[in-house]
C-alpha cells in the first residue's frame, strides 16, 4: 500500500497540478507516520523483499546538487546506488568480476576499499564491516544501506521523505567539492593574468609591539628496551615578539649525548620593507650564503636593505617533464598558485617559471580524473638575480663558527642594476680558519643579451671561477652549460674535482599524433689525486659520462 503511494506521489508531482500534489503528501505522510521502521537485529538487516526504486535530489553542503537512484524498502530502509553515488561525488569505484565486487580508494590512494556483494561485507583500510542484506544487487545495479555508508566511508545522509530529497556531508573532503574549490582558485589566476578589472590594493601596515607573548612548542619521547640502551628526547621552543621583530629560541636534549651549545637555537628577527636603508636584521644563529664550507652553526648578526617579498627577475626556464595522461598539474612557488595545466595524452606538460631571487620552494600538486592525487615538492637555488635599474642591495653578514677552533667569518656583498638587461655584484668573504687565503675577494655578474639567453659569471679569488649559460631554442627546447674551474690546493671548500663541465640539452618533438622529448646530459670531471698535503698531482682521471633517453 504504501508503496501505491510513493508511485502515485512521483506520478502526480510530474503534471505540476498543486491539488493532487498536496493531496498525495499528506497521505503518504500519514502512512510513512503508522508505518513501521526498518529493524538491525546487531549487523543484520530486513530482507530487502518489496521494494521502490525512485529518484531523489542529493545536496552536498549547497555547493553540490545532482539526482541519483535510491532504493526503498516496505519497512523504511534507503539503499543507495552506490556506483552512480560514488560517480556522482568523484568517489574512485570500479567492478570487477562482473560486479562481484567493488573497489576504489576513499579521501586518498592508500585508503583502500573492497565491497563483497554477495557476502554483504565492506573491507576500509584495516575496518571490517559486515551486515547481513547491507548491500544488495538487483537489476545489475548495487545498493549500500545508508547506515553502512556512515559507517564504512564516512558519508552522513539526512533523507527527507516529504521532499524525496538527501542532504549529505562527509568527514573528509569529497573530490567534486575539491574540483570545485580548484577550479575558483584556477578562475582567480585566469582573472589576475587577464588584468581584468579596476581594483586598487591597500596595504595594511603591521603594528610592532616592544613585547607580545606568542606560541610554546615541545616534545618528549622515550626509547626503552629490556635489554638494550634507553634514549630520551626533550624538545621546547618559545616564539614571541620583542624589540619590534620575532624571537625565537628553542633546545633539543638527548639523554645519550651530553648538553653540546649547537643544541641551543636562538634568533631575533626585525623585517620592515617600508624602510629604505636597512630593513632585515638578524642577530643569534643565523644562515649565510658562503664561498667557504662553514661546518658549523654560525652566531653573529646580519643586515642588508632587501625585502622579504617574492620579486621577480628577468626571465624565466620552463619545466618539460611527464605525469599521467589528462591530469591537471598546478604549480606553486612559495606556497602560492601561480598556474595550472592539463598534461596531454602521452603525459607530457609545460610551465614557464619566472625566475625568483635566492632559494625557492617549487611545488607540483598532480590531480587524476578519478581523484587521484600526488605531490611535488623541490628547493631551488637561483644563482643569478637580476635588480631593477639603478638599485643597489646589500647585505653584510659577521659571526664565530661554533667549531673547536672558534673560527670567525665574515661577508659583504652588493649588487647593483646597472641597465634592464645586467647585474654586477662583489663583495669580500672571511674566515679565519682557511689557511693561507682567509680572506676571499669575489665578484658576479648576470646579463640577457637577448630574451632567450640568461648567462651568470661568479669568480671567487684563489678559489673558484663558475659560468652558466641558459638557452631557450625554439619554443620549448632548452640548452644548459655550466662549467666550473677551482683553484689548485683551495681549502676553502672540498670539491673532490677540480674542473667540471656540464651540458644539459632538452627538445620535445611532435609529429602529427607522435610526440617524442629527448633529453642529452653530457657530465666531464677531471679530479687531481694527491697523498702530501701540498696537493701535489700524482694522478689524472677524466669522467665522461653521456646520457641519452628517448621518452
Amino acid at each position: 500500500m504504501k508503496l501505491f503511494f510513493i508511485r502515485l506521489y512521483v506520478i502526480l508531482g510530474k503534471f505540476q497540478t498543486l491539488k493532487y500534489y498536496v493531496l498525495c503528501l499528506a497521505i503518504f505522510s500519514s502512512f510513512t507516520m503508522l508505518g513501521g521502521n526498518g529493524t538491525i537485529d546487531g549487523n543484520k538487516l530486513d530482507p530487502v523483499i518489496n521494494y521502490d526504486i525512485i529518484p531523489v535530489q542529493v545536496n552536498v553542503k549547497g555547493i553540490l546538487r545532482f539526482e541519483t537512484e535510491v532504493l526503498i524498502t516496505d519497512s523504511k530502509v534507503l539503499y543507495f546506488n552506490i556506483e552512480d553515488l560514488f560517480n556522482q561525488l568523484g568517489i574512485n569505484i570500479r567492478s570487477e568480476k562482473n560486479q562481484a565486487f567493488l573497489t576504489g580508494f576513499i579521501a586518498n590512494e592508500a585508503n583502500t576499499y573492497k565491497i563483497d556483494v554477495e557476502n554483504s561485507q565492506i573491507l576500509v583500510g584495516t575496518k571490517d564491516i559486515k551486515y547481513e542484506n547491507g548491500v544488495v544487487q538487483i537489476s545489475n545495479s548495487v545498493y549500500v544501506e545508508s547506515n553502512l555508508l556512515t559507517e564504512a566511508f564516512g558519508l552522513n545522509v539526512l533523507f527527507n521523505f516529504r521532499s524525496l530529497s538527501v542532504k549529505m556531508d562527509a568527514t573528509f573532503e569529497l573530490p567534486k567539492i575539491k574540483q570545485a574549490r580548484l577550479e575558483n582558485m584556477r578562475s582567480n589566476i585566469i582573472k589576475l593574468q587577464t588584468n581584468t578589472g579596476n581594483f586598487k590594493d591597500t596595504v595594511v601596515g603591521r603594528e610592532y609591539h616592544s613585547f607580545k607573548a606568542g606560541t610554546l612548542n615541545w616534545s618528549a619521547n622515550s626509547f626503552q628496551t629490556s635489554q638494550g640502551t634507553s634514549s630520551n628526547n626533550f624538545g621546547l621552543g618559545i616564539g614571541s615578539e620583542l624589540l619590534f621583530g620575532e624571537a625565537n629560541i628553542s633546545l633539543f636534549l638527548n639523554s645519550q649525548s651530553a648538553f653540546d651549545s649547537r643544541q641551543l637555537l636562538y634568533n631575533w628577527r626585525w623585517i620592515d620593507n617600508q624602510k629604505k636603508y636597512i630593513k632585515q636584521a638578524q642577530v643569534g644563529k643565523i644562515s649565510s650564503q658562503s664561498i667557504s664550507f662553514l661546518k658549523a652553526p654560525l652566531v653573529g648578526a646580519s643586515i642588508n636593505n632587501s625585502s622579504n617579498t617574492v620579486r621577480k627577475a628577468r626571465g624565466s626556464y620552463t619545466i618539460s617533464e611527464y605525469t599521467e595522461p589528462n591530469w591537471t598539474v598546478e604549480l606553486y612557488i612559495n606556497d602560492a598558485l601561480v598556474d595550472y595545466t592539463i598534461a596531454d595524452a602521452s603525459g607530457l606538460y609545460l610551465f614557464k617559471v619566472p625566475i625568483v631571487y635566492g632559494y625557492t620552494t617549487l611545488r607540483l600538486k598532480f590531480y587524476g580524473p578519478l581523484g587521484e592525487e600526488r605531490t611535488d615538492e623541490r628547493i631551488m637555488n637561483t644563482p643569478y638575480a637580476f635588480m631593477p635599474v639603478n638599485v643597489l642591495e646589500y647585505n653584510i653578514t659577521t659571526g664565530i663558527l661554533e667549531d673547536e677552533h672558534s673560527s670567525q667569518y665574515g661577508r659583504a656583498e652588493t649588487n647593483h642594476g646597472l641597465t634592464r638587461f645586467m647585474t654586477i655584484g662583489g663583495g669580500v668573504e672571511y674566515l679565519s680558519s682557511v689557511p693561507e687565503h682567509p680572506t676571499i675577494p669575489f665578484a658576479n655578474v648576470s646579463f640577457q643579451p637577448f630574451s632567450k639567453m640568461v648567462i651568470n659569471m661568479e669568480y671567487a679569488q684563489n678559489v673558484v671561477f663558475k659560468g652558466l649559460v641558459n638557452y631557450y631554442v625554439g619554443k620549448s627546447s632548452f640548452l644548459e652549460l655550466d662549467y666550473r674551474k677551482y683553484t689548485e690546493g683551495q681549502l676553502a671548500t672540498f670539491n673532490t674535482a677540480n674542473e667540471e663541465r656540464r651540458i644539459k640539452f632538452s627538445f620535445p618533438y611532435k609529429l602529427n599524433s607522435i610526440m617524442t622529448n629527448t633529453k642529452l646530459s653530457f657530465n666531464q670531471l677531471f679530479i687531481i689525486r694527491s697523498t702530501t698535503i701540498s696537493l701535489t698531482a700524482s694522478s689524472l682521471e677524466i669522467i665522461k659520462t653521456i646520457q641519452l633517453i628517448f621518452l
